[in-house]
């Protein structure tokens, strides 16, 4: 018997990012069809294999071979790109927060060439297994953290991968939506059989689930094996224990034997901390709502709560960082005010990330935090020698954190927080990400401060074994506080095995809470009376399938007798007693969806059917740790209420012979669903029959009616047809990847999850992925509304603003005289300035020290000094001297100032000269007229207007372009890309033609300002200019993305791109100054950059009057350049990260 080729081999694999080595030498090999977890502490390079596995990140030493293709190979990794899907590390990395579900599933289809059909049969078969379905339009980045990691798992398998790679998906999710995320991957993969999965996870215990485990740290790997052979070597009980013995024996230390002693209160000391009804809110979204709790003096008091619950917002208010909107919080008796120092320097607060300098040494970080907290230069070197010795950091003192482990940058971090002896410690989840024997040695040093120093301590965290080691804890969910005790008393309230099952409790507890006094507020028509959430309700029902809303139609009360309705909930409630504890395939389905739809405040499921689902789904067992005869009961009662669940109704209201048709039916369901068969690999007779039913049961779904309402034989028919209809919609899988008797394909040959691959190498998927691109970021844009107020008003507020303050026009300038001679001839002379339309006359000066005082503050741009005797001397034929001062600050100015003295003297010498009646001749021997062609005003604003859309188009197009690649960098959804077959041009020509689009816009709005606000007439071709502009647009936004494929951040695409686009198109295009009369490097720059090519189209076209045949050159040239820009960004951007 040949042995299975295993999915994923990978063999002396190495990883470096700079001087830092990733991975060292990694080999290993998976076996198919297997459920994998990777194990190890944040840093010791799980992300950096998972990515290479997937073929995200180039692979710099060593091979990997994934399915039976290398992956070091371009055409290799192309053609397993549909085989393959890789959820990145991050609360919905993939996604994007703007789309709704259905677009974010939807564009990830694309990407992998699936056609119309495949698509709408798989998402919405997706939707249906992730519960998902009621919430089809929610934009994502409204989405709970649990349903965004489904959501990023249903964008993962729309296209049927043989291979899943999940990077830490569950990490500061809460632990119900942790289950429910965990059920569904169980049960997709059965489904797809052959499916291999691999699951990068920070919980530790959580591995243990997983049938296959590898181990690193230190970018070593120290294990590969089956997890239970792992525990069963190492001979313990917690995986946890496992990885601890495996670690070298240096981290070893300070791990295991953890003696927590109790926590005795003293009466006699006033609580370390007390809050009430403490409230933050963010405009309308309320981070935290109404948490009240007291903390004693010296207590270790744990938060507990997923990402995002409020957590770190309370802390932030108790340390005085963060004001409240309501309540108010004291410290060791005395209010604390967020303004005020006096909180500041009795509590010591530690930040989820680093928060100290990377630049500095270890001991050089704590005499700064010394001396932020005003110590004494002897009392804060000494505390720092102490601190150093304290928390094991004296041989580290002059490295630099970046050297440090992780676990020693969280001491470090938390010697600074006690370094100014506190009185109270906060702690935002200090141990996230360090291995479990760091993170012991952590606590000891926490137990020491607690019950030693009588430090009172405040700790938020997501770890359960954490949580369970503090004297009392908070479960923290939505900003709400849950429960307040020991963790052994909530436990002991939940009846609960562990401190995990009873926070899952407490969910449950909370979610029916909360869809009880929804209900309260329902009228007898079912629709919510108060007016304050009836959009969402509306939503809800909108977004429901057709089925489903018949469903929830059928349970309205209208419809149905009291006595009805009363035997609905009894019998419910007696099958909720009899069903046996314990969570099947269609319980975890109806679970996930009551939750979802309870965790974003929608229509929940029917109470009696939910509330007997509860019970099904709070164990957490699975059907085959059993006995055979449980099952078998179980599976029965699953049918039976299923059945209630699906058509509104409970067997309580209908005839034994109905229900054991009925319960036969559903039966079948199952059975078709766990098979996860599709209709193209059925027989036609099948399919047509399938296709008929499903005709006929959306047909009586669409009708509106209620089962009660209707004939018996029409709701036994009704029936009939809506369970098979289930039955065939239920697998939802492509029947050409199922294995027949004739054709059973085995896992190790890598096809049993294979369906034809979509031509991803034609011409028609290369334009379809780049409108795919294209479609995605336009609707981004328009739902952003801070980005298109600046794509769209931004270039009119430019263009009002520039257009209106750059002018070449120098007039009204102000001057002053100082006459010193106070004659009728010197007062003429100050006539001829005071004419003139080029200035403009202020009070007249009293001595010669207030011509330094007018020109020094700018009062005037000009003083005229006339002399004693300038009439006197004028009369008699002498040549009198006049002072003209300048203000020469700005020499344009100055220039035209001295030109505009020079010609109003050279006319009063004239006009004097002819009032002498001399024959003097006048005249000069040939006139000479100057005329301006095109511009007969000689107005700038008929050449500013037009440079100034050529500055705007530049500058805005490219910065948007630049900010919507690197955005997708940050969030971390370029990843998409990575893994999809699309290749770069697709891409970025498809992030391109959107802001080609908004471009185009800016055109059309910043011609008609210069048309008919600036009255700007155009005299050339309108044609010709559109051409032009949308070339220079193309350009631009080209340029966008050149910038896009080598800068990392935002606010660095932003300086780049308008230092490139600012400079050169104002100094160099022939804006300011004529290109012909500059020399060397300047006249090639001026040449070359394309902005002064399109000066020319649009200054030709608005003053010259020119066509499409006198600009051929420029369009050439401009058409050039967009193809080099484009080229060579589709060279700078990669399709895998280094």
């Amino acid at each position: 018997m040949n042995k299975p080729t295993p999915a994923v081999i990978v063999k002396a694999v190495s990883h470096r990012y700079g001087k830092t080595e990733a991975l060292r030498d990694v080999s290993f090999a998976l076996p198919a069809g297997a459920t994998v977890g990777l194990i190890g502490p944040d840093g010791v390079g799980k992300s950096t294999l998972l990515s290479l596995i997937a073929g995200v990140k180039i692979i710099q030493a060593g091979s990997v071979n994934v399915l039976g293709g290398d992956m070091a190979d371009k055409q290799a990794r192309q053609a397993l790109s549909h085989r393959i899907a890789f959820m990145p590390q991050g609360l919905g990395r993939n996604l994007y927060p703007t789309l709704s579900v259905y677009e974010n599933i939807d564009f990830h289809a694309r990407l992998f060439g699936l056609n119309a059909q495949e698509r709408k049969a798989r998402i919405q078969r997706l939707l249906d297994a992730t519960g998902l379905a009621p919430f089809p339009e929610r934009a994502a980045g409204k989405l709970s953290g649990g349903m965004k990691q489904k959501l990023s798992l249903c964008c993962a398998l729309v296209h049927n991968p043989d291979l899943l790679i999940l990077d830490e998906p569950t990490t500061g999710v809460d632990p119900l939506s942790r289950r429910q995320f965990w059920a569904l991957v169980d049960e997709l993969q059965k489904e797809s059989r052959g499916m291999t999965v691999i699951v990068a996870t920070a919980y530790i215990e959580e591995a243990e689930r997983f049938a296959h485990l590898l181990a690193m740290d230190d970018g070593k790997l120290l294990v590969n094996a089956p997890t239970q052979e792992v525990m069963r070597q190492y001979g313990v009980n917690t995986l946890e224990e496992a990885y601890i013995k495996m670690l070298p024996s240096e981290k070893q230390q300070g791990s295991g034997g953890l003696a927590i002693t109790p926590f005795v209160p003293d009466p006699a000391s006033p609580p370390a901390m007390e809050a009430h009804g403490l409230t933050k809110r963010f405009g309308d979204f309320t981070a935290v709502d109404n948490v009240s709790f007291r903390i004693e003096k010296g207590e270790i008091f744990g938060f507990l709560g997923s990402n995002g619950c409020g957590k770190s917002t309370t802390m932030k208010m108790l340390t005085g960082l963060l004001p409240a909107t309501e309540g108010e919080a004291e410290l060791l008796g005395k209010p604390i005010d967020a303004g005020g120092m006096a909180v500041r320097m009795r509590v010591g607060y530690m930040s989820q990330a680093f928060s100290l300098y990377e630049e500095l040494s270890v001991r050089q970080n704590l005499l700064l935090h010394a001396q932020l907290y005003q110590m004494p230069d002897a009392a804060g070197k000494q505390a720092v020698a102490d601190a150093l010795a304290q928390f094991d950091l004296a041989e580290v003192a002059d490295t630099r954190p970046a050297d440090l482990s992780l676990g020693m940058r969280q001491r470090l971090q938390l010697a600074a927080a006690c370094l100014h002896k506190p009185e109270v410690l906060i702690l935002d989840e200090p141990t996230s990400g360090v291995d479990p024997a760091a993170r012991d040695m952590f606590w000891r040093h926490l137990l020491k401060l607690s019950r030693q120093d009588k430090i009172t301590i405040f700790i938020s965290t997501h770890f359960m074994n954490e949580a369970a080691r503090c004297d009392r804890i908070s479960f923290m969910h939505r900003g709400r506080v849950l429960a307040v005790g020991t963790p052994a008393e909530l436990t002991e309230r939940q009846h609960a095995p562990d401190l995990e099952e009873a926070f899952v409790q407490y969910l449950l507890d909370d979610e029916q809470a909360e869809h009880a006094a929804r209900s309260d507020g329902l009228n007898l028509s079912g629709k919510p009376e108060n007016a304050g959430r009836p959009s969402e309700t509306a939503a809800a029902e909108q977004s429901l399938p057709e089925s489903g809303k018949a469903l929830s139609d059928g349970l309205g009360a209208e419809n149905r007798p009291s006595e009805t309705a009363a035997t609905f909930r009894t019998d419910d409630d007696k099958a909720k007693q009899t069903l046996p504890a314990s969570e099947g395939l269609a319980a975890k389905a109806a679970r996930i969806v009551r939750a979802d739809q309870q965790a974003d405040g929608r229509q929940a499921l029917p109470s009696a059917a939910a509330d007997a689902q509860d019970k099904l789904f709070s164990d957490g067992l699975h059907e085959e740790n059993r006995p055979s005869e449980e099952v078998s009961v179980h599976q029965q009662y699953l049918s039976e209420n299923e059945a209630a669940l699906s058509d509104g109704l409970h067997e309580g209201n209908r005839p034994p012979e109905e229900i054991a048709v009925r319960q036969q039916n559903v039966s079948e369901n199952e059975a078709a669903l766990s098979d996860g068969l599709h209709e193209e690999g059925r027989p036609s007779e099948e399919v047509s029959v399938h296709q008929q039913h499903s005709s006929v049961n959306e047909a009586a779904l669409s009708d509106g009616l209620r089962e009660e309402s209707r004939p018996s034989e029409e709701v036994s028919v009704h029936q009939q047809h809506l369970s098979e209809n289930e039955a065939a919609l239920s697998d939802g899988l492509r029947e050409e990847n199922r294995p027949s008797e004739k054709s059973a394909v085995k896992p190790s040959q890598f096809e049993t999850n294979q369906a034809p691959a979509p031509h991803t190498d034609s011409l028609k998927y290369w334009f379809a992925t780049v409108f795919t691109f294209a479609m995605r970021e336009g609707k981004e844009l328009l739902r952003d509304k801070i980005r298109l107020f600046f794509a769209v008003l931004g270039p009119v507020i430019l263009m009002s603003a520039l257009s209106w303050s750059i002018s070449f026009d120098v007039q009204n300038l102000t001057f002053a005289v100082l006459d010193r001679d106070q004659s009728s001839e010197s007062r003429a002379l100050t006539e001829y300035f005071a004419g003139s339309r080029y200035f403009v006359e202020q009070p007249p000066l009293d001595s010669a020290a207030d011509i330094d005082r007018v020109l020094k503050s700018a009062q005037t741009k000009l003083v005229i000094d006339i002399p004693p005797g300038f009439g006197r001397d004028l009369l008699r034929g002498n040549k009198p001297e006049v002072g003209f001062y300048v203000d020469g600050s700005a020499p344009f100015n100055a220039e035209n100032i001295k030109a505009y003295v020079g010609g109003i003297l050279s006319l009063y010498a004239q006009d004097q000269i002819r009032a002498t009646g001399l024959p003097i001749a006048l005249q000069p021997a040939a006139g000479v007229e100057a005329r301006f062609m095109y511009n007969q005003d000689f107005k700038s604003m008929y050449a500013v207007a037009p440079g100034i859309m050529m500055l705007v188009l530049m500058l805005i197009p490219a910065m948007m372009t630049a900010i919507g690649v690197v955005r997708e960098r940050e969030i971390g959804s370029i990843a998409n890309l990575y893994a999809s077959p699309a290749s770069v041009p697709q891409y970025l020509i498809g992030k391109q033609l959107p802001y080609i689009a908004v471009g185009s816009v800016n055109y059309l709005a910043l011609l008609l300002m210069m048309l008919f606000w600036f009255q700007v007439p155009l005299k050339g071709s309108f044609m010709a200019l559109s051409l032009g502009t949308l070339l220079i647009v193309c350009v631009s936004t080209a340029l966008g993305l050149l910038v896009s494929s080598f800068v990392r951040s935002q606010v660095a695409a932003i300086f780049v791109t308008a230092i490139i686009t600012l400079i050169p198109t104002i100094n160099y295009s022939g804006f300011l100054y004529p290109i012909s009369t500059m020399t060397g490097s300047a006249y090639w720059i001026g040449t070359i950059f394309p902005a002064s090519w399109y000066l020319k189209i649009s200054v030709g076209t608005f003053t010259k009057g020119l066509g499409m045949a006198d600009l051929q050159q420029e369009f050439w040239v401009l058409a050039a350049a967009f193809c080099v820009l484009l080229l060579a960004a589709c060279m700078l951007l990669k399709k895998q990260e280094k």
